[in-house]
């Protein structure tokens, strides 16, 4: 006799499944399986029986279902990633986001950009794998707990119960609930808008930083409109700073007012208005600021220096100079270069009273920087080094003021000679070349700063100076090819443990 078989899955007969044994398919999951035994013989009828069924396939389960991984930096607008792991045997895999437990809305894919809703929430990934045949499987990852940013960017919005938070982690600027929007340092509060019902705080695309209630009425702004402002920064120095496109500050919580240059003049044929480095120096060092530009000024200094020594030929002149949030300074009006000097041309309107840098020519409020480290060339620069050089150079031209990264001690050793064992620029042999060094001492540690090839001095041997003072301005002295600043950091008394771009990086 001659025996057949067919296999069926709920009656349906298998494609060719007609042997003696069947292995089961996942098509064959939650159903009724058969066998059909078919005999014939000659001479005899053919007969067919058919088995009872099995009870229903019982779904196969994965081997492997691994818990996912978060991969990616959780803070504030950063981008996190779901890594599923390997499933065995394959499986179709789904995310879903989750904050706090509960899915978000649409937030599905394998990638996941935080948004300032997440701030201070925990972020995790459910992935889910799925097969024919197979029991589908979920599993969660850990979650992650989410960081503020440190800035603020145009046309973004900070809510009440949100913050943004320096680098560094030593500061926070929150927008709080009482409408109040307040940066605290490690030991409190350090700066506050003052109360009222705002409920948010805004970065506008016209450079103002404003805060409003829930009509949208304003409550409190930092009245840099028109300056260009881009993101407001938290530093890990506790500023609060603005910053354009360019990456130039236009406005700081330090900033007490605004000056606007309403008339024309002219500057080594520039119109405008024009500044010096520094209230009590006399100084035809220019730098021409377009009419309509408005300056963020941190303080003021009453000088009975004009610009030039005569506001009028001849004349004496009593001005006002007022520090600008980059270092600048500039006199109560502004001027224009004649053949008899510098004759009145208009005014500088000014919006607030200044404080007078302690009443010193002097400005105490500090620089822009980072770490408590001032940025020794305000308020942007590039280092350069090379192999073999012991510190960091600054391209800059000749009469740029050069400020203290720390306070510390002043000393001036005496002017040397360059010599050919140890400077490799022939044309710089038999030059003069005096230093300026400045010994800070900072969490334990003895820091010399020794600055370079300065053209000229603002500060004397043995005096005292704050991070941020005015040393002087850069030159061309010495061995050097071209004007620039160098500067070089012995840590502890030994060279070449830490460099300038160690402390402020390589840019900024």
């Amino acid at each position: 006799m001659k025996l057949t078989y067919q296999w069926k899955r709920s009656g349906v007969a298998i494609a060719g499944a007609t042997k003696t044994t069947y292995k089961l398919a996942p098509a064959d999951a939650g159903k009724l399986i058969t066998v059909k035994v078919t005999g014939r013989k000659a001479n005899y009828k053919t007969v067919s029986r058919t088995s009872k069924p099995t009870a229903a396939v019982k779904t196969a389960r994965f081997v492997s279902a691994p818990k996912p991984k978060i991969v990616g930096t959780a803070t504030v607008r950063g981008t996190l990633t779901a890594n599923p792991g390997t499933w065995s045997p394959t499986a179709k895999i789904t995310y879903q986001w989750l904050r706090n437990g509960s899915a978000l809305p649409g937030a599905t894919g394998k990638t996941y950009r935080l948004t300032f809703d997440d701030e201070g929430a925990g972020v995790a990934v459910r992935v889910t794998g799925s097969r024919t045949g197979y029991a589908s499987k979920t599993v969660t990852s850990a979650a992650v707990t989410v960081l503020a940013t440190d800035q603020l960017r145009s046309d973004e919005v900070l809510n009440a119960g949100r913050s943004l938070r320096s680098p560094n982690g030593s500061y926070t600027l929150v927008m709080q609930g009482d409408g109040n929007l307040v940066e605290y340092g490690p030991s409190g509060a350090t700066w506050s808008t003052g109360g009222g019902d705002a409920n948010h705080v805004v970065m506008q695309s016209d450079g103002n930083l404003v805060s409003r209630n829930a009509a949208g009425t304003p409550r409190w702004d930092s009245g840099s409109w028109g300056t260009g402002g881009t993101v407001l920064a938290v530093q890990d120095d506790g500023n609060l700073v603005i910053y354009d496109a360019a990456g130039k500050a236009v406005w700081a919580r330090n900033v007490v007012g605004w000056l606007s240059v309403y008339t024309g003049s002219t500057a080594n044929g520039q119109p405008g208005t024009q500044s010096q480095s520094a209230p009590n120096l006399t100084s035809t060092l220019f730098k021409v600021y377009p009419v309509a530009t408005r300056l963020p000024v941190v303080c003021g200094v009453t000088n009975g220096q004009a610009v030039d020594g005569s506001a009028t030929p001849g004349t004496t002149k009593t001005s006002t100079w007022h520090r600008l949030l980059w270092g600048d300074w500039v006199p109560d009006a502004d001027f224009k270069t004649t053949v008899n000097g510098l004759v009145p041309k208009g005014t500088i309107g000014f919006v607030a009273s200044e404080p007078n840098c302690n009443g010193s020519s002097v400005p105490s409020t500090p620089l822009p920087g980072i770490n408590g480290w001032v940025f020794p060339i305000q308020p942007h620069a590039t280092l350069t080094t090379y192999s073999g050089h012991n510190g960091d150079d600054f391209p800059v031209p000749i009469g740029t003021p050069v400020y203290a990264m720390y306070g510390g001690a002043v000393s001036i050793p005496a002017a040397y000679k360059v010599e050919a064992k140890w400077c490799p620029v022939p044309a710089a042999i038999g030059r003069v070349q005096q230093d300026l060094i400045v010994t800070s001492n900072r969490d334990g540690a003895t820091y010399r700063f020794d600055y370079a090839h300065l053209d000229s001095f603002s500060v004397s041997n043995g005096q005292a100076v704050n991070a941020g003072d005015l040393l002087g301005y850069s030159g061309n002295k010495g061995c050097v090819t071209g004007p620039h600043l160098h500067i070089d950091i012995k840590l502890n008394g030994v060279a070449n443990q830490v460099f300038p771009h160690s402390l402020i990086g390589w840019k900024y």
